[in-house]
């Protein structure tokens, strides 16, 4: 259950800062109403599994997961959304399913087995660690069912009482009094300037669950490999793969899905409303001709059609704890994965370009290929115990962007036409790129100009490497205190203290994962007559500089202290 309604005091957006201290806003948004969200469901599952062992070198271990989940409620039926758009209100489907699963070990050594699990030379020999183990399985995983799903539908049925916005662009958006809005919060604006038209658009917004809804769920098959190395080493290879199905999505049912322009100079880019559903003076776009009623906004229908594949390689490296012995108590051990994994959209799930309806395959948002992890530790009774722990992960996907919604299906952060500097009919447009690409550097310049002249791929430009490093330190104690009080000292996220030490208030980010400014373009205006936008570059797209970001990981020391039994050592 949540309470509480977002954006109840509206939002006005500006192009610029300029545009904001003249007071020109481009839209106006706002919840009108938006009740209680609740939501219950029931999950549940019973497993059966048979263990079979030819030797004691290899077993086999298979069964079946039964998986059962529903809903406790149902959304309400909203008979006229029904017969508007031809879909299904009130669903709330209950799924059974059963996930078959099998693996295998097996573990060797150079000696020869029998054949009845023993070995008729070295009988009685306790093998510490074997030579090596080959592991194995393939299964089918399922996702829990979330309430929030219900809750989301529940709360915006398209009844009375149901989740309802106010949208305004351009010349429809009401006057900003700031000062007024203060004193009196009853004056800020439930309607648009003139109430209605193409750039003004006032409906509840519905979310369904689809039918045919199920969650997510993914046929996964390993494989590892360990073994023993010379210098009391051991050695982990591992294969992970994934082929996933049910992945979750959003089609908005109340999208008409009529081409009424298109922008030859973006690559022929659909635009699904006319001109007059766009703002001349500050290029935005009221998504109200793209419906198919006008009773209602966006009806966006939670599907689970989507599906992705993926893969991992993992090489590990680290001592033998049985053999390895040294006089401060040293571990430590490394690793490697190199990983790739990719899944369907479509333009509804964000950064759209073409027909929002239309599936397409790209990298996963979290498609980090390289991933390094060091971890280590040291005991001395002078020093106490200390325990590390550094990671570096090459840098994650995503799409260069443009600032609000261009082809008119309702969603915003639509992705970017990538102008070519020396074909770009706006001189403005051409100038701000130029400067933008001889500016950057790094991935973000690699990217431009791979997409020059052409709509940007999707997840088709990568941030730059991240790394975090902690450490922990158990100081030793005096045995008078016979072990009743353990310290524990937290050295969190130090890179970003070296950052602070070193660099002052001009940050470079250690130890922080920001996300890159992933806007390319923001419109300026529309060019009715020439069927075009007009866009200013952004001029810090691609950046990560932690000074604009207030998504941060500071350095932080935790000291933790346990309080136990005394323990009792003998006379």
């Amino acid at each position: 259950a949540q309470q509480g309604q977002s954006n109840s005091l509206g939002t006005f957006s500006f192009n610029s800062i300029d545009d904001f201290a003249a007071g020109r806003p481009a839209s106006f948004s706002r919840t009108l109403t938006q009740p209680e969200r609740s939501g219950a469901v029931w999950n549940s599952a019973a497993a059966i599994a048979h263990a079979y062992s030819r030797t004691k070198f290899f077993s086999l271990l298979y069964g079946f997961r039964l998986e059962a989940d529903g809903f406790f409620d149902k959304p309400a039926q909203n008979d006229a959304l029904d017969n508007a758009l031809d879909v299904k209100s009130g669903a709330a489907p209950s799924r059974f399913h059963i996930s078959p699963r099998i693996g295998f070990s097996y573990l060797y050594n150079h000696d020869k087995d029998n054949g009845n699990g023993t070995n008729q030379s070295n009988v009685g020999r306790f093998y510490r660690t074997s030579v090596g183990v080959i592991r194995g399985g393939i299964g089918e995983f399922r996702d829990l069912l979330r309430p929030g799903i219900l809750a989301d539908a529940s709360a915006a049925t398209g009844l009375a009482g149901g989740t309802s916005t106010l949208s305004c662009v351009g010349s429809a958006v009401p006057d900003v009094d700031w000062s007024m809005f203060a004193t009196n919060p009853s004056d800020i604006p439930d309607a648009c300037r003139d109430g209605s038209g193409a750039l003004a658009e006032r409906a509840p917004s519905v979310t369904l669950i689809d039918p045919d809804y199920d969650v997510p769920r993914s046929w996964r098959a390993s494989l590892d490999w360990s073994t023993n190395l010379p210098a009391q080493l051991l050695l982990r290879v591992g294969g992970l793969a994934s082929y996933d199905l049910s992945q979750p999505g959003t089609v908005d049912a109340n999208f008409a899905g009529v081409r009424r322009q298109t922008l030859s100079d973006e690559g022929g880019r659909p635009v699904f409303v006319s001109p007059a559903g766009i703002d001349p003076a500050s290029g935005s776009v009221s998504a109200s001709e793209a419906r198919i009623s006008n009773d209602f906004g966006s009806v966006g229908r939670r599907v689970s059609d989507l599906r992705g594949y993926g893969g991992q390689l993992t090489f590990g490296l680290s001592p033998d704890v049985f053999k390895f012995r040294s006089k401060f108590s040293f571990y430590a051990s490394t690793s490697y994965t190199l990983q790739w994994t990719r899944r369907q959209y479509r333009g509804f799930d964000g950064a759209g370009f073409g027909d929002p309806r239309d599936k397409e395959w790209a990298p996963s948002g979290t498609d980090a290929r390289n991933v390094f992890v060091l971890s280590g530790g040291v005991s001395h009774k002078k020093i106490g115990t200390l325990t590390l722990f550094a990671r570096a992960q090459s840098g994650l996907p995503y799409t260069p962007l443009v600032e609000g919604d261009v082809n008119g299906d309702g969603r915003g952060g639509d992705r970017a036409f990538v102008f070519d500097p020396a074909t770009a009919k706006d001189p403005a447009l051409a100038s701000q790129m130029k400067s933008l690409i001889d500016g950057s550097n790094g991935n973000a310049k690699e990217c431009l100009l791979a997409s020059l002249g052409r709509a940007a791929s999707r997840n088709g430009c990568r941030g730059p490497w991240t790394q975090s490093l902690n450490l922990q330190w158990r100081p030793p104690m005096p045995s008078k205190w016979n072990g009743r009080l353990v310290p524990n000292v937290y050295f969190q996220n130090i890179l970003a203290g070296l950052d602070q030490a070193i660099h002052g208030n001009s940050l470079r980010g250690w130890g922080s994962q920001i996300s890159p400014d992933a806007v390319l373009l923001v419109p300026k205006g529309f060019n009715a007559a020439a069927g075009r936008f007009n866009y200013d570059v952004n001029p810090r797209f691609g950046q990560t500089r932690v000074g604009r970001s207030l998504l941060r990981d500071p350095f932080r020391i935790v000291i933790d202290f346990v309080s136990k039994p005394p323990i009792d050592r003998p006379a």
